[in-house]
């Protein structure tokens, strides 16, 4: 009955939305097919296939086409993803997917928003049974849809439908890496509450799992607030860093954990020259475009310091128990003072080290060059990839988290 009345949905107005088509749904058409094709050859590489099974398979009779489907294994659980694509004329919305496996069924949601003809989707969840990897698993799937056929497209009417497929697929070996959590946060924003999109990329595509807000306090640590359709399976941790400059978010799903950064409790400041000159002080700054230059040459300073543009940083050789955290950089950073300890997170960094007793931490970052003369620093490099390194001083250390 359902499937009658996509039909019928399909030929109301079917010539006026033909004679309609626009650049922008035929470009979708096409970037759907290929991106299904690269998709394939990319799920190769993210899983370890298991010897001597079958290829895994899936499939629809009506509604909408699947491009693969993964069932993959680690020591605790088993989880699924599938890659499908409108083949309806019209739109589809609100899509989740149940997944059958052992008489048991497994329900997730897919890709948000509007799911244009020939445009794909990703689906991603966790079965409640484990499989060992190398089992031969088969079921049923139904991908759950607002049908938007009904009046014209118009998914704002759009009608509950039920596409239904099986698959059969080998259960592969969990592999970890291009699966990653995205906090996404506005840049410059100063003193305000911050919705971040808590996010999975796979296949290539973001998968909507919540927002998370986060309440700046002057002074004392943020609250943390989050909703959204999988914010039961997240969990979200906060530290502050450089005096509540700044909140590290720690986000954690499935398995997986991401980290995000954003500004708390910052003073704008516009002068082209930032310097710690003196001892002691505590200071939260976002720099403006014009900001050129960061110069350190006091002590036991603390700062925040936000960057929107090329920016030359150097602590001078009287510059020394410094905690310097940059955020959001492009710097030239030159080190000549001793026990300091600088930290950056998502910067582009070119790093010269002739000091001794420096920490410097890079998190989720680029280290264009690094040469370091000085005796007895440590660099530690987290989610960070270094293009090019000299370290010629005696016992620096560069650790890899």
């Amino acid at each position: 009955m359902a499937r009658n009345k996509a039909n019928a949905g399909g030929r109301h107005g079917r010539h006026t939305e033909k004679e309609q088509v626009s650049i922008e749904e035929i470009t979708a058409l096409a970037f759907g097919v290929a991106i299904a094709i690269v998709a394939s050859l990319l799920i190769l590489q993210l899983f370890n296939n298991v010897s001597n099974t079958a290829p895994s398979s899936c499939s629809f009779a009506v509604g909408v086409s699947c491009s693969d489907l993964v069932l993959s294994s680690n020591s605790t659980s088993t989880e699924f993803a599938i890659l499908g694509t409108n083949a309806q004329e019209y739109p589809i919305t609100a899509l989740s997917l149940s997944v059958g496996l052992d008489g048991q069924v497994s329900r997730t949601q897919c890709t948000t928003g509007k799911i244009r003809p020939g445009q794909t989707f990703v689906c991603f969840g966790k079965l409640s049974n484990f499989q060992k990897p190398g089992y031969p698993a088969s079921g049923n799937l139904t991908v759950h849809v607002g049908y938007c056929g009904f009046n014209g497209g118009d998914c704002a009417t759009a009608q509950p439908q039920n596409f239904i497929g099986t698959y059969t697929a080998p259960t592969s070996r969990f592999l970890k890496p291009h699966i990653g959590l995205q906090l996404l946060a506005p840049n410059g924003k100063v003193n305000g509450d911050w919705p971040i999109n808590a996010s999975f990329d796979i296949f290539g595509y973001t998968l909507y799992l919540g927002t998370i807000t986060v309440i700046p306090h002057n002074g004392m640590a943020p609250t943390v607030n989050y909703s959204g359709p999988s914010i039961s399976s997240l969990n979200v941790s906060v530290s502050t860093l450089a005096n509540d400059c700044a909140a590290m978010l720690n986000v954690t799903y499935a398995n997986q954990t991401g980290i995000g950064i954003v500004e708390l409790n910052a003073t704008n400041y516009t002068g082209s020259n930032y310097q710690l000159s003196g001892n002691t002080n505590s200071n939260c700054y976002q720099l403006s475009n014009t900001t050129k230059t960061v110069k350190v040459s006091g002590q036991n300073n603390t700062a925040g310091v936000f960057l929107l543009s090329n920016v030359s940083i150097n602590i001078s050789s009287t510059g020394g128990y410094n905690n310097l955290a940059v955020f959001n950089s492009t710097a030239t950073v030159k080190i000549a003072g001793n026990n300091n300890n600088v930290t950056f997170f998502g910067s582009n960094v070119a790093l010269d080290i002739t000091g001794t007793y420096n920490m410097v931490k890079l998190i989720n970052s680029r280290l264009l060059n690094l040469t370091a003369g000085g005796n007895n620093n440590l660099i530690v490099l987290y989610n960070t990839t270094v293009f090019y390194q000299s370290v010629t001083g005696v016992n620096d250390v560069i650790q890899n988290t």
